[in-house]
């Protein structure tokens, strides 16, 4: 199985940090590609969109809120130029935090910009901070996780069902009613809890039979 997964410059190299890496091995196995901004379209079995930092709000028709951070033009390349061609060919993505975001930016909804989360510490960042529930069942919690981000979904884009949210009905976990698309808003490769993991497993396989 071919896993790409979008890079960031570190240091002076295309890379991605080592939980990514670790994550997606112990989850899911297989090959990892790192791709660039310049990446072609490649025949892949899954791509993955990290974490990182905010989304431009130009691409969802918004002012900059004074807590916006800058965004990483790198990613943004990817998202506006490469990733509607992985869309149409309907490869199987998975995104995270910043590629949730983003992806629901793409589909034409909005974001949140600044907003108040419990949130984990800097010297913590792994530790599970708060329950998220069945979106169907709104009393039923199903797991805690991390939470590393302050900017989160506002209208929701176009095709996108609600998995889980957050008791202030924040959604944390969304996938598309037709294509193979499937998102977390906390980060799972920093989180070590057998739940939350083959609660993912499970939604992963279910996209990529797709």
């Amino acid at each position: 199985m071919k896993v790409g997964i979008v890079g960031s410059i570190r240091g002076d190299i295309l890379g991605i940090p080592l939980s990514y890496a670790e994550y997606i091995k112990s989850v899911l196995g297989g090959e990892i590609i790192i791709l660039s901004q310049t990446s072609s379209i490649q025949d892949l079995d899954l791509l993955i969109l990290p974490g990182g930092a905010d989304v431009n709000p130009e691409r969802y028709g918004a002012i900059p809120d004074f807590n916006t951070g800058t965004p990483d033009i790198l990613k943004e390349y990817f998202d506006i130029h490469h990733l509607p061609l992985y869309i149409s060919k309907k490869t199987p993505i998975f995104a995270i935090c910043r590629g949730f975001q983003s992806i629901n930016t793409l589909l034409h909804g909005t974001l949140i910009q600044n907003m108040y989360h419990e949130t984990n510490t800097k010297d913590n960042p792994y530790d599970a901070v708060h329950p998220v529930f069945d979106y169907k069942d709104k009393s039923r919690a199903v797991f805690k996780v991390n939470s590393r981000h302050h900017q989160a979904i506002d209208i929701l884009g176009d095709g996108l069902i609600p998995l889980l949210h957050h008791k202030d009905e924040t959604i944390e976990a969304f996938w598309h009613n037709d294509l193979p698309i499937f998102g977390v808003q906390w980060h799972p490769e920093d989180l070590y809890d057998i739940d939350s993991t083959e609660w993912i497993k499970n939604k992963l396989n279910t996209i990529m039979e797709k």
